[in-house]
């Protein structure tokens, strides 16, 4: 494992691939806990460029820590990482430097405007015949197929859609704030675009950590997301079965292995005995209730599901 901090410049400027893997969630961030935030970050920083003494630095702004695994790759093609954390985080910077494109390109600021594509755009010479491979981020999460199809219309293309949440509700979020706040000072408008390219190429910096390629990611997934809102045990079983059928990055596999699995009604909420669980992570309580004759805590289901899976891997 190795870890180097790294700005966005460096993050997304070379041919590269992140892969979203099929154990990894939905795009969930929201407007008021994480777009607005994040904008404001931005505009301070951009604000302290532009009021900058001359020759005086900024300290970069710290975004935390992104978990990366390298895949195989042709020599012709983009260098290929599974995001084990940060997918969200990853997401949203790439979604707020297309949003920052699109507004140089209304501004008609070519130049800008291009040298930002190549941190959202792979050039076709390193797709090696996989489209895929045009955006820096591959959202390949199965069962969201609104993600797939939104991130690569809004890189693609700027189409923000009519969505106000998700990935195009951040997309015109973040379009809209950008184009009020170079609309501020119309007679500055040069000072801000460069205050604006150069904030989102060089003062946001993360620890981009690189796990051996021996490692197991979803381990790694499971172990960081301890923190914070917790996973479903459906989520962590279903992080298992990935890893194990060895489609990290492989949608039609997935499909069929968890395809019936992913629709509004096994992820409904509903009330037993005063606890709220999804209709999954009660299924699958007691799927394990059977299979071990035995009582099964609600939140032991994943545990109890690793551990039969070890004992047959390893039976006789």
């Amino acid at each position: 494992m190795k870890a180097e901090m790294v700005d966005l410049q460096t993050l997304f400027g070379k041919p590269v691939s992140y892969r979203i893997p099929q154990f990894q969630r939905p795009y969930a961030w929201k407007k008021d806990e994480q777009w607005v935030p994040l904008w404001d970050d931005v505009r301070n920083l951009a604000d302290g460029w532009l009021h900058r003494q001359q020759n005086a630095k900024l300290r970069p702004h710290f975004m935390g820590a992104i978990v990366l695994q390298r895949q195989n790759n042709a020599s012709s093609e983009v260098e290929k990482r599974i995001v084990v954390d940060g997918q969200q985080r990853l997401t949203t910077l790439q979604l707020l430097i297309r949003s920052a494109q699109a507004v140089f390109a209304g501004l008609d600021d070519s130049e800008r405007e291009s040298r930002l594509r190549r941190l959202t755009s792979n050039e076709k010479i390193y797709w090696a015949g996989d489209s895929d491979n045009e955006t820096k981020i591959r959202q390949s999460n199965f069962d969201d197929d609104d993600d797939q199809n939104a991130f690569q219309r809004v890189i693609r293309t700027g189409d923000g859609g009519k969505m106000d949440d998700g990935i195009q509700g951040a997309y015109k979020c973040f379009v809209g704030e950008i184009a009020d706040w170079m609309d501020e000072d119309l007679t500055d408008r040069e000072n801000r675009s460069d205050a604006l390219e150069e904030t989102l190429t060089t003062h946001f910096q993360t620890a981009a950590i690189d796990l051996d390629e021996d490692q197991e990611p979803h381990i790694i997934f499971e172990t960081l997301n301890a923190r914070g809102e917790p996973l479903k045990q459906s989520d962590l079983i279903k992080a298992i079965v990935m890893y194990e059928a060895k489609v990290v990055d492989d949608r039609v596999k997935a499909k069929r292995l968890w395809g019936m699995f992913e629709n509004a009604w096994w992820r409904a909420t509903t009330k037993e005995k005063r606890v709220n669980r999804i209709h999954l992570d009660r299924f699958l309580n007691y799927w394990m209730i059977v299979l071990t004759r035995k009582e099964v805590a609600a939140d032991r289901v994943a545990g109890v599901f690793s551990r039969i899976h070890q004992s047959k891997e390893h039976g006789p």
